[in-house]
């Protein structure tokens, strides 16, 4: 398990670079430059399509490496207690009432099988986000065989606050299921908190 803390407290040294970096920085960019919400600003399909010259040279490196990389997306909706029926990724892109993990997206190859889910990641996700709070950049767990490299998505101004209120879930009994309420909005969040995940879900090619 690895964290790296640079942001609060007493900073340790630099991490060394790794190998998602570079592709990191080109996604981070597109929750500040791109219009949308959630996985929308990612991917309008399930594959990552580079739009920018830094986008297509970080998928080339990934290519270059061998590397097989699905991207997931988690809100920090996730840290509240879910019943396990809403502990899922969606596959739809953009947000909804019980969308709290999006993906996969995949990137750089047209195909991947074996991917973890939404309930093999849900507990480590929600780790991350707690580290995430506590002022980490990263957050290293395994799933499924895979390995995962989570990343914050921070608020960076204003309009972050506002679009990502915290807002309480409300899970109530309904025709035998249970039917989830967002409660009243809640603006304690603040720039720099976290506001979501990205999870890098990947592996060495064979």
């Amino acid at each position: 398990m690895l964290t790296f803390v640079v942001r609060g407290g007493t900073p340790t040294a630099p991490p060394a670079e790794h190998f998602l970096d570079h592709f990191n920085d080109a996604v981070q960019k597109r929750f500040h430059d791109v219009i949308g919400f959630g996985m929308a600003r990612v991917a309008s399909e399930r594959w990552f399509m580079p739009e920018t010259p830094e986008e297509t040279k970080a998928v080339r490196d990934l290519k270059k490496g061998g590397y097989q990389v699905g991207l997931f997306l988690a809100g920090r909706n996730l840290l509240q207690d879910v019943p396990v029926s809403y502990r899922v990724s969606h596959a739809k892109m953009g947000s909804s009432v019980g969308h709290m993990m999006s993906g996969p997206v995949i990137v750089a190859d047209k195909r991947l099988e074996g991917l973890p889910d939404g309930p093999a990641m849900w507990e480590p996700t929600r780790e991350a986000l707690r580290q995430f709070s506590r002022g980490a950049e990263r957050w290293a767990f395994e799933a499924g065989g895979w390995s995962v490299e989570a990343r914050p998505v921070r608020a960076s101004d204003e309009k972050c606050l506002r679009c990502h209120a915290y807002r309480k879930l409300i899970f109530e009994p309904h025709n035998g299921n249970v039917s989830m309420r967002y409660g009243e909005p809640n603006y304690d969040l603040q720039i720099g908190d976290p506001i979501g995940a990205v999870l890098y879900v990947y592996r060495r090619k064979d």
